[in-house]
């Protein structure tokens, strides 16, 4: 049932905002049923509760990018993969465990463009943003998080937290962790094969050695974005001290492109970056040791958020967990959770 009391937070500058008094009081006072849909249908008057990104946002981020240097996120240190990985090759990258630390600088840099591209997608296993700001039967059960979440107020900030941890929101690849890790491998050329929110497009924008990018993606909204990227960051480049830079974009998936126009073009190496879900990434690399000059160099671990109680930041939904998850979670407490970035070099 609707409580009339709630019309008091419709039309409210500069977005919805309950605060933590009367945020108390209304949890105290009314039947939480009622409360969730209350505040759904007050909520879905608003617009979805993008974060605030301006233009000289994204410009800033783009001049830190191309400030940043590998040993301010890369460290030293053990880290372990997803639940149920048991990969066959080294986790280690010159003779140690090292992994990216996560860090949001540069993010804007990408998702000023990307964002509401990113949020209009759903997940296999849940809705996301776009899909659930309109629909009132999702939004009820989104209000739900506001209780077991335990959140001191609502406001634009806690509903994009509920939304990531009781929907699903796309996740961005660190424009920092590619920026570092293009210039830590002196690589010139970029072969970038699911080329997503054109994340990996601004690390290469911000890196010091990247000449050439190809980003290979199929679907079609994401290409007239890339060119406004690409537009943006040729703005915004220092012509006598950064070197010169091109990229192509292919809306194709990639094992349908034909890569013979572009044998000559990647000629010094591939970084290939593999995440694990389905049994993806020891067939991948096995496939790479076929090749004669391909030599493996070693992984570097990027560093992923956990859900609460898990043994990851994956397959885990609401607040159910396995019994599995929960003794990963008690065994890597003081570990880093991490993906894999498998390195090769071609000879």
């Amino acid at each position: 049932m609707y409580l009339d009391y709630f019309d008091k937070f419709l039309d409210m500058k500069p977005y919805l905002e309950i605060k933590e008094d009367e945020w108390d009081y209304i949890k105290n006072t009314f039947d939480k049923e009622d409360v969730k849909e209350s505040l759904a249908q007050v909520a879905m008057t608003y617009e979805i509760p993008y974060a605030e990104i301006s233009e000289n946002d994204a410009y800033k981020a783009l001049m830190k990018l191309k400030g940043m240097r590998h040993n301010e996120i890369l460290v030293d240190g053990e880290w372990f993969a997803r639940e149920g990985s048991e990969y066959r090759y080294d986790l280690s990258f010159q003779g140690k465990q090292q992994y990216f630390r996560r860090i949001n600088t540069g993010n804007s840099a990408s998702n000023y463009f990307q964002q509401k591209n990113r949020w209009s997608v759903d997940g296999t296993i849940a809705p996301g943003p776009e899909r659930t700001w309109s629909n009132k039967k999702f939004m009820t059960s989104l209000m739900g998080a506001a209780y077991t979440l335990k959140l001191p107020k609502i406001d634009r900030k806690y509903f994009r937290t509920m939304i990531g941890l009781r929907k699903y929101i796309c996740s961005q690849f660190k424009p920092n962790v590619a920026k570092v890790l293009y210039d830590k491998l002196g690589s010139e050329n970029i072969l970038d094969f699911s080329a997503g929110w054109g994340d990996r497009l601004a690390g290469f924008y911000g890196s010091e050695t990247g000449k050439y990018y190809l980003g290979i993606d199929p679907r079609k909204e994401n290409h007239p974005i890339y060119k406004e990227q690409k537009d943006f960051y040729n703005t915004h480049r220092n012509m006598f001290f950064e070197v010169d830079k091109d990229c192509d974009f292919i809306q194709s998936p990639a094992e349908d492109v034909n890569f013979n126009e572009y044998e000559n073009v990647f000629e010094k190496r591939l970084n290939s970056h593999g995440k694990k879900w389905l049994e993806i990434c020891n067939p991948m690399n096995d496939f790479l040791s076929t090749f004669s000059d391909s030599e493996y160099q070693g992984c570097i671990g990027m560093e992923m958020a956990k859900r609460p109680n898990s043994g990851g930041a994956g397959t885990a939904t609401d607040d159910r967990f396995t019994d599995e998850s929960l003794e990963l979670a008690e065994k890597t407490k003081e570990k880093t959770f991490c993906e894999p970035i498998w390195i090769w070099k071609k000879l």
